[in-house]
């Protein structure tokens, strides 16, 4: 029986904290990319032979920022774990972005490395809350403009803000509207 197996790889890099954010992550922290790069490679080829008996069938970069992390670095990742995994053809492969900060470049990288998801967290579609909750500020045309960079070459276009509903009331019932009229749109 084969068994299936999902992979969640933690990038905590950040360009900067966002104050609504509680998983670990380090603003900046350039100085420690290539330690933890080189310890999750070494993570990875340990326990290959554990891994030996898997079929992967997803890939999950998440943060953090794994697009702050860089696609080159991200592209290694993956193929080690493509060297050292059974990752099944067709599997998917998801990396976070923000849609500020990722470049066309970057995304052509990381279609090439086998990525063939993007996940694009959008906390909210009112710029003045944005403002007021996050440190680093991407506005609501940033976030629609880095989701027109992605769309149509990558195999599936996903914006995590739409999947449930995942939405929290801050300023009653328009800004309520308002949030899940943008997030259909």
């Amino acid at each position: 029986m084969i068994r299936k197996l999902g992979i969640y790889i933690h990038i905590p890099f950040c360009a900067s904290k966002c104050a609504y954010c509680n998983f670990y992550s380090v603003a900046g922290g350039g100085d420690l990319i290539p330690g933890y790069q080189a310890a999750l490679l070494k993570h990875i080829g340990e326990y290959s032979s554990q891994l030996d008996v898997y079929r992967v069938d997803t890939v999950y970069f998440g943060g953090g920022t794994p697009g702050y992390y860089g696609s080159d670095l991200l592209d290694g990742l993956y193929g080690s774990l493509k060297k050292h995994c059974h990752i099944q053809t067709g599997a998917e492969a998801t990396v976070e972005v923000n849609p500020g900060s990722v470049s066309r470049e970057a995304l052509k990288k990381l279609k090439r490395a086998g990525f063939n998801r993007i996940s694009i967290g959008v906390q909210c579609a009112d710029d003045e809350l944005l403002k007021n909750a996050v440190i680093e500020v991407y506005n609501m045309s940033g976030t629609l403009v880095g989701s027109q960079k992605v769309q149509g070459w990558l195999t599936q276009v996903g914006t995590e803000y739409a999947r449930g509903v995942h939405l929290i009331v801050f300023k009653g019932n328009d800004g309520f509207h308002r949030e899940l009229k943008v997030t259909i749109e």
